[in-house]
């Protein structure tokens, strides 16, 4: 949040000070001047504060989805009744992703040892996109699946943070 808050708060300040310039134009005494300047100083701090709550929820709101998703999953995964694909489905993913990641990662330490030659015909700025996209699949399905105990500790922690607010 301090991003945001640090984007906002400085958007914020030079807005106010915009608009109180062109309020020093158009209004002559200084006790207007002053009490319209802290009047917009005040409704723009609201808004700051509804933004950043705004940004708390929608945070809160994804670390419920997820923590729901995960708990299903387990559900389905220890279920009696449950066929093999779907107690396994996670684990094929995570491997048929990790195939596909690693596949890429091995061709593109060869290319650049150079111990392959496909030509110049192939466009390394397509190569590295899908490889990008592959990775960032891999370890979001690897995160969700997996994830770690540690990490789920500490997300737990601020999703029960961000509910008691």
């Amino acid at each position: 949040m301090p991003l945001l808050d640090k984007i906002l708060g400085g958007a914020a300040g030079d807005l106010v000070d915009k608009v109180g310039q062109t309020v020093d134009r158009f209004v002559t005494t200084e006790a207007e001047r002053a009490t319209l300047k802290a009047e917009l100083a005040q409704e723009l701090h609201r808004h700051h504060e509804q933004l950043l709550e705004q940004a708390r929820q929608a945070e809160a709101s994804q670390l419920l989805d997820v923590q729901q998703a995960r708990l299903e999953a387990g559900k389905v995964q220890a279920a009696a009744t449950s066929s093999w694909l779907a107690r396994n489905v996670g684990y094929l993913l995570d491997l048929g992703l990790f195939a596909v990641w690693a596949t890429c990662t091995i061709y593109l330490v060869l290319r650049a040892l150079k111990l392959v030659n496909i030509g110049s015909a192939v466009d390394l700025t397509g190569v590295l996109a899908i490889y990008s996209t592959i990775t960032a699949a891999f370890m979001t399905s690897l995160t969700f699946h997996r994830g770690s105990s540690r990490g789920s500790e500490v997300k737990d922690a601020a999703l029960r943070q961000l509910l008691d607010r």
